[in-house]
């Protein structure tokens, strides 16, 4: 039976800082092909290919890094898990059950204050 998992999973994370200020990070996602069975009909099975999705986020700490500001994006390059061609989820034609993010890009601004 197949279970809609990735043969395997790796992130990557780089991150550089300019004069401790500044620091942008940058996150690879790397999910392996995968296999999912069809339930009404055990014989059709189908293949999906791996798949990498892009993080990234730029921090900017100011007042001796008692507050930061951050603006980044998750999956950045909209990159989507194959469609199915036998079982529907939520909004179009994502595998039901997968561990992949399939909602598309998210991009966020965070705030945070320190106090001592």
């Amino acid at each position: 039976m197949e279970n809609v998992l990735p043969e395997y999973r790796a992130v990557l994370g780089l991150q550089h800082s300019w004069t401790n200020d500044l620091t942008l990070s940058l996150r690879g996602n790397l999910y392996g092909g995968y296999k999912n069975m069809n339930r009404f009909n055990p014989d059709e099975i189908q293949e999906y290919d791996p798949l990498m999705q892009i993080d990234i986020n730029l921090k900017w700490e100011f007042s001796d890094g008692r507050y930061n500001v951050v603006v980044g994006g998750d999956n950045i390059f909209d990159e989507q898990p194959d469609s199915t061609t036998f079982e529907i989820c939520c909004v179009g034609k994502i595998a039901f059950g997968t561990v992949m993010d399939w909602q598309g890009p998210f991009y966020y601004v965070r705030g945070s204050l320190r106090w001592d």
